[in-house]
């Protein structure tokens, strides 16, 4: 983000609204940064006078309500909010994971409560394992097949070894290892599909990486952490990017999105290649080459601070990529073609000339003039003598 953009209010309500919005409350700092917003959290605490003051001037004092006392003690309530999680998990959720979903005041309540955890479960007719001996637990292969039967439904295939790590359901591989011959062993046990297998070399193609990638950004809104990938059980893509690709801030960059704070690799800003790639896709979506207010405000700052410290500054760049202005030494490259297009344009040069140093690009050039050489068409010349004169840039 640009110096200071934090420092504005809106753009700190920009950030959390969406937040709030899928929470139905003020998130809470933790949860500003398991999303990757600790920049904001640092920015609302420090600058802007706090989580409540914020919630206040957003107007989320009626969203962010205590619960009345006694709130835990109805069964139900405790079903309605332990259920969702439990459905994932296919068991008794812990108290480190009502936690982490933003129930750790109805863990305490269950852990002081009548029998613990493992009484809850019992209440609310759930599968439980103790903490100390879940391996334990799973010799009995209806349990397996109870834990694993949620997680298919919603994958509809058996899960990989890293989509139960991602679900803190380690212990569930380790069981099905030692009791069960491991997870293939389960997988024919239970009638499921064997998986596709990917072809060796498969994530060292960048298009591969892309189509794994863009589900998760849109989900998101931008590119996603290291630690955020490693949630979904996407580590070896995250392997990739890292390793292959240069990192979070490179691979967003190729793909032409918010790659937020991360540092891309060392000396990959010195390639000019990827300089080329980002400021393509850039291109693409502002229509021109875009200024470089445009690309600091678009969490490009890196990518401009390359282009003046290794590639000569923008004017350089921009005729290096054919969007600098016309110059007379491009026209003279086209000559034999525009000895052709002048007379059937009937104007005279001193006229077209001017216009099209102003407001074409090299790019733009090259391009009216491959089209007539291929379709005859004048078109693009005669926009731009019928377009208003374009005043001096200079």
């Amino acid at each position: 983000m640009p110096n200071g953009h934090w420092l504005e209010f809106k753009n700190i309500e920009s950030a959390i609204r969406p937040v709030a919005e899928e929470l139905g409350r003020m998130p809470k700092q933790k949860e500003l940064f398991d999303r990757g917003l600790s920049s904001v959290a640092y920015y609302v605490t420090n600058t802007h006078g706090g989580f409540d003051e914020v919630q206040r001037r957003m107007r989320l004092d009626g969203i962010r309500r205590q619960r009345p006392n006694g709130y835990w003690d109805d069964l139900e309530h405790v079903r309605a909010a332990v259920e969702p999680l439990a459905k994932r998990l296919g068991r008794m959720p812990s108290g480190k994971e009502l936690g982490s979903n933003g129930n750790s005041t109805l863990a305490r309540v269950i852990q002081a409560g009548p029998g613990g955890f493992e009484g809850m479960a019992s209440r609310l007719g759930l599968a439980f394992i103790h903490a100390r001996h879940p391996v334990s637990y799973l010799r009995d292969f209806a349990n397996v097949e109870r834990i694993l039967a949620p997680i298919v439904r919603e994958l509809g295939r058996m899960p990989t070894q890293s989509e139960l790590i991602a679900r803190n359901a380690g212990w569930l591989r380790s069981g099905m290892v030692k009791h069960h011959g491991g997870c293939d062993a389960v997988r024919r046990k239970l009638g499921l599909p064997e998986p596709k297998r990917r072809s060796p070399g498969h994530w060292e193609n960048f298009s591969s990486v892309e189509v794994a990638l863009r589900p998760v950004i849109a989900e998101l809104g931008r590119m996603p952490t290291f630690t955020e990938l490693r949630a979904r059980g996407m580590w070896n893509v995250g392997n990739a990017v890292a390793n292959r690709f240069g990192g979070i801030a490179a691979v967003a960059a190729r793909l032409g999105i918010d790659g937020g704070t991360y540092r891309a690799k060392q000396g990959y800003w010195r390639d000019f290649p990827n300089i080329e790639r980002t400021l393509i896709r850039a291109v693409e979506t502002y229509g021109r080459m875009p200024p470089e207010e445009w690309l600091r405000a678009n969490g490009l700052g890196t990518v401009v601070t390359a282009i003046h410290k290794y590639h000569g500054g923008f004017s350089a760049v921009a005729a290096r990529l054919g969007y600098g202005p016309v110059t007379d030494d491009a026209i003279v490259s086209h000559a034999d073609a525009l000895a052709q297009i002048v007379p059937a344009l009937g104007t005279d040069p001193t006229v077209l000339w001017p216009r099209m140093k102003r407001s074409w690009t090299t790019r733009d050039l090259d391009a009216a003039v491959a089209t007539h050489a291929t379709t005859g068409s004048l078109d693009a010349f005669r926009r731009l003598l019928d377009a208003p004169a374009v005043p001096s840039r200079d």
